[in-house]
Formats: structure tokens, sequence, C-alpha cells
């Protein structure tokens, strides 16, 4: 799935409008239209606004392993999803959740 079908897809399933993201996110309704039409592409401050309305961090993840593997980077997509996109969003990482676990 690419960044645009998960904006509009996650959008959805929250049962919220354009208008409705674009109020707390501050991003206008036409441009999120446009992102998730694919006749934009969001920008890196943008698509952690997105993640945090739609509560996605799996978005953050797409943005950031789409963008490495244009410039030729490899990302281990796995130890992102689990470490630095949460933490990013302002989220508990998943590996502090493990580490707590496993000190009981």
């Amino acid at each position: 799935m690419n960044i645009a079908e998960r904006i509009k897809r996650r959008r959805a399933e929250m049962r919220m409008s354009t208008y409705q993201v674009g109020a707390s996110t501050g991003i206008s309704p036409s441009l999120i239209t446009m992102y998730e039409n694919q006749d934009r592409n969001p920008s890196f401050s943008n698509v952690i606004k997105l993640a945090k309305e739609l509560k996605d961090p799996a978005l953050l993840v797409d943005y950031i392993c789409i963008t490495a593997e244009s410039a030729d980077v490899r990302i281990n997509k796995s130890m992102l999803e689990k470490t630095i996109a949460p933490s990013i969003l302002g989220e508990e990482t998943l590996a502090s959740k493990v580490d707590l676990e496993t000190d009981r």
C-alpha cells in the first residue's frame, strides 16, 4: 500500500473528513485530497502531522522507507517500526515496552 492509499484508508476508518483532519493538523483539506489522489507528495513534517492525527505510525515508516529507497539507502523497516517511528510520534516505543515486560 502506498502513502496515498494509507492516508485515505486510515482517514475513512476513523470516519474523518479532509476538513476534520485539516483542522487538527493545519494542513489544508485540498492538500490532503491532493496527497490521497497522488497529485502531490507530502512533506516530512506533514507526514508526521498526519501520522499523529490518524494514529498510524506505519504511515511515517512507509514514508521514510520510500524516501530512503529512492536515495538507494537500505533501512531495516522492522527496527524502524519498533523504535524510531513511535518516538517521533511521541509514543512509547515498542522496544521499551518489551524491555519493561522482560524485567518482571
